[in-house]
């Protein structure tokens, strides 16, 4: 088995290839610290796998998965994250990654299993991940409620941006994203704007934003 490790924290990253090569018998095809170098190594090696961090320097892991999916769909991507808020883990759904770990578990020995599974052809989420799906299944949960535009204006409210800065980020006009606010506002049942941020928060909206060359990474 060919595994392309994708991880932006040194050490971690060593602790990663140490133990597919040890635990598991694969081969490291290489590694990556990106997203945008992870898809150059992915396209490069083409790997039976690709262990990937979520939250990179340049973004969150939904452009790897995307471009693994669609380029080589035999490919199963196992995504790791010490980021378990109610956003992270609605993005990685909509990933279609094949499994999640949280690293705040035990996670070795997590991930042990979830290898297993997806060697298998097989599903694996953690148990944090699981919680959060059925959370999602309320129609009042955001993830029914808000658009994908809505949700990323979202982002922007939770660093307390505002209409004139959101549109600036979006390349929409200062009255556009007043009314997204406004939609946004109504539709969460959300009585100011200071709450909203707090919404932000709370949900994880603000913990996966980054920034690439000095402008916003947005979903």
């Amino acid at each position: 088995m060919r595994i392309v490790v994708v991880e932006d924290h040194l050490m971690f990253r060593e602790v990663l290839r140490k133990f597919c090569v040890n635990e598991l018998g694969a081969q490291v095809a290489g590694v990556a610290v990106s997203g945008r170098d992870a898809i150059g190594l992915i396209r490069k090696t083409q790997p039976d796998c690709v262990l990937l961090d979520w939250r990179l320097a340049d973004g969150d892991g939904f452009e790897v998965v995307r471009f693994t999916k669609e380029r080589r769909p035999s490919t199963r991507v196992l995504i790791l994250s010490a980021h378990c808020d109610d956003y992270t883990l609605f993005r990685v759904e909509q990933s279609g990654a094949d499994a999640f770990v949280d690293k705040g578990t035990q996670s070795l020995g997590v991930l042990r299993r979830a290898f297993a599974a997806v060697l298998r052809g097989e599903h694996f989420y953690s148990q944090a991940y699981q919680e959060a799906q059925r959370a999602r299944a309320s129609d009042q949960h955001f993830s029914k409620i808000l658009s994908s535009r809505e949700c990323a204006v979202l982002v922007l409210i939770g660093q307390s941006l505002s209409d004139e800065d959101i549109a600036q980020q979006l390349g929409i006009s200062p009255n556009t994203a007043q009314t997204h606010r406004s939609h946004i506002l109504r539709k969460l049942n959300v009585s100011s704007s200071l709450k909203l941020v707090q919404y932000a928060l709370e949900h994880g909206f603000t913990s996966f934003a980054a920034q690439r060359n000095g402008k916003q990474v947005l979903p």
